[in-house]
């Protein structure tokens, strides 16, 4: 299958702590007015310290990757949130709608106008689509079910890279780490980007293991391999079938269930629940979008 290319490029993996930290902090503020010297002032370090830092492990700029996070997770806004104005959007990320709109097109090369009504064909053109059409919104229906959840502990990778690369990745991550999976636990993966919107190759994602925090084996592991994805209300997506067909159940859901529908995304993580897969790649997933 054309997913189990390994892309030449291999994806890096982000395992210095304060860089995580860091990365944690911005896009949990990124609707605010951040400086590098907030970043810096929440990991401990002088700017200039954790700006060479940052550059060395992500192979980007503190102030750019603020910056390009603003712009990002706006047109994700554009494309999730269709009731807002654009104006009002371009507000909730600290631009007038003049500098948002310049702003917008000096990254995207269209007008936000344009992307909200163009974004269903650039979903589309994108190599992950595979020539595959959109679910409509009763397709989507079929497989969504309304779920609660609670909180999920656990040890976690984070790679930035491209999405191709994930079952390469997998592979590796399962076998490091599986020994240390509670009884019944999950393998979770956290696609933090939307490869439409964001370079194919500057996607982060995070692979994970749920785990028990008082398994006296994780001492070993220093605390920024740890994390919890907040529990509450799922819209969960049923996946059953292969990986390339992932990327369109996702941005069905995006461009089709979610514009009908009286939930809105919140402000939590989306993330993948692995139930079963095969030799043949051949997977049960449930796709967990945060809702409100």
């Amino acid at each position: 299958m054309v997913y189990n290319k390994v892309m030449e490029k291999r994806s890096k993996q982000i395992d210095n702590g304060t860089i995580n930290r860091a990365i944690d902090y911005i896009l949990r503020n990124i609707d605010t007015e951040l400086s590098v010297d907030d970043v810096a002032k929440e990991c401990g370090y002088s700017k200039y310290h954790l700006t060479r830092m940052f550059k060395e492990e992500t192979g980007e700029a503190i102030y750019a990757y603020i910056k390009r996070m603003k712009m990002e997770r706006s047109a994700f806004s554009i494309k999730t949130e269709r009731c807002k104005s654009i104006t009002e959007i371009g507000e909730n990320y600290g631009y007038s709608a003049s500098n948002y709109a310049t702003a917008f097109r000096n990254q995207f090369h269209q007008s936000p106008a344009g992307f909200r009504k163009s974004y269903r064909e650039l979903v589309l053109q994108n190599k992950m689509a595979y020539g595959q059409e959109l679910l409509s919104y009763e397709e989507c229906c079929e497989h969504i079910t309304i779920e609660e959840y609670d909180d999920f502990h656990v040890l976690f990778e984070r790679k930035k890279g491209n999405y191709l690369n994930l079952l390469y990745e997998w592979n590796e991550f399962c076998r490091k780490y599986e020994y240390l999976m509670i009884p019944g636990g999950v393998f979770i993966e956290c696609t933090m980007d939307d490869p439409t919107i964001t370079d194919e190759n500057d996607c982060i994602y995070e692979l994970c293991v749920q785990v028990d925090r008082e398994d006296e084996r994780l001492l070993d592991f220093d605390a920024s391999s740890f994390k919890t994805f907040e529990g509450g209300k799922f819209a969960v997506f049923h996946f059953r079938g292969y990986p390339e067909s992932i990327y369109l159940t996702y941005q069905s859901v995006f461009c089709n269930w979610l514009e009908h529908v009286r939930y809105e995304f919140a402000n939590r993580e989306i993330f993948d629940i692995y139930r079963r897969v095969e030799e043949d790649c051949y997977m049960e997933l449930d796709i967990c979008f945060p809702i409100r």
